[in-house]
């Protein structure tokens, strides 16, 4: 759905967008299915998530194959493997990335992210990228629902520092 409307952009305004500088972006189920999509040729040259992973067979089955306690739903392990981010990581082009994540996020714990971004800054490091450019913000005591989504009292802050980032990476001098 994305790429149609890339290309929409891209074609069905006159120029008025430039789609050369856009990023994506999703938060918990909306971030995993943004990490996966960079995995295959896109335009994107920066992203920004919130309270997800690229780990998800680490989400779904921490411990050696068992569900992990915090998933309400049992899941198909081959399903998992197709879909997630880690096991297609070779299709992932290094670029600017934001993680924004709650240290007890009751849903998608950090660990499992702090592990996902680990194992794609070592993925930055084999294609001659900065580890760098990935970057992850926490926030503690939000009190947002299951401390997973919006950020709680923490919200504004969240929003100030997807927006200076994105505005530094697409923008550039220009911002």
């Amino acid at each position: 759905e994305i790429d149609r409307v890339v290309e929409h952009l891209r074609d069905g305004f006159g120029g008025a967008f430039d789609t050369t500088r856009i990023g994506i972006g999703g938060m918990s189920a909306g971030g995993m299915a943004t990490l996966r999509r960079l995995c295959e040729p896109h335009p994107f040259v920066a992203a920004a998530i919130e309270g997800t992973t690229g780990d998800l067979l680490g989400l779904y089955f921490p411990n050696d194959g068992d569900p992990g306690e915090h998933v309400a739903a049992d899941h198909d392990r081959a399903a998992v493997e197709r879909i997630d981010t880690l096991t297609h990581l070779g299709g992932f082009d290094p670029l600017p990335l934001l993680a924004l994540h709650i240290d007890g996020d009751q849903l998608v714990p950090l660990d499992v992210q702090r592990g996902f971004l680990g194992r794609l800054a070592d993925h930055y490091d084999a294609r001659g990228a900065s580890r760098d450019l990935i970057r992850l913000e926490t926030f503690r005591d939000t009190g947002a629902p299951y401390e997973h989504a919006g950020f709680g009292r923490y919200g504004n802050d969240a929003k100030n520092i997807q927006l200076g980032f994105l505005t530094r990476v697409l923008l550039g001098e220009r911002a």
